[in-house]
């Protein structure tokens, strides 16, 4: 009985009526707010002397996942990026169930930022569903220079 509660029942993958995608990009450590071009992404300080931002993304129309040790290629994977002229400076990545529903939400995506940081970069995400759907979303931010809060 433990055993069965811990793989978990499969959920059925209905691609049919998940809805049209869509994909919002965002920033947030722990919830989700929304940005647009040319917002800040504000850095913060980490506890090894580094700094980041915290990415996040709004989506739906996607097949969510579940918490199912049985079916792990029927998780979403997601990729946050940012860009410079020159290709990528810094990522995350996330491989597992979407919460919420049928609008998801996810923040606390961590973009470790290198020394030489510009300041204007692109920020990117993508996700791929296990219905085939892949979402694509790009926009310009501004990372402050040499700033950032001490968390």
């Amino acid at each position: 009985m433990i055993w069965l509660s811990l793989l978990g029942c499969p959920q059925e993958l209905n691609c049919d009526a998940l809805g049209p995608p869509s994909l919002e990009l965002g920033q947030g450590a722990v919830q989700f707010a929304a940005l647009s071009p040319g917002d800040p992404m504000e850095p913060e300080w980490g506890p090894q002397g580094g700094r980041h931002v915290w990415g996040a993304l709004r989506t739906e129309g996607v097949f969510p996942g579940a918490f199912n040790l049985l079916a792990e290629d029927e998780v979403p994977t997601i990729l946050a990026e940012l860009l410079s002229d020159d290709g990528q400076l810094t990522f995350d990545t996330y491989e597992g169930p979407l919460m919420g529903g049928p609008v998801y939400e996810l923040a606390g995506l961590q973009l470790v930022l290198p020394f030489d940081m510009p300041t204007d970069v692109a920020y990117a995400v993508r996700v791929e569903d296990a219905c085939g759907s892949v979402l694509e979303e790009q926009m310009d931010v501004v990372i402050p220079s040499k700033k950032a809060t001490l968390q």
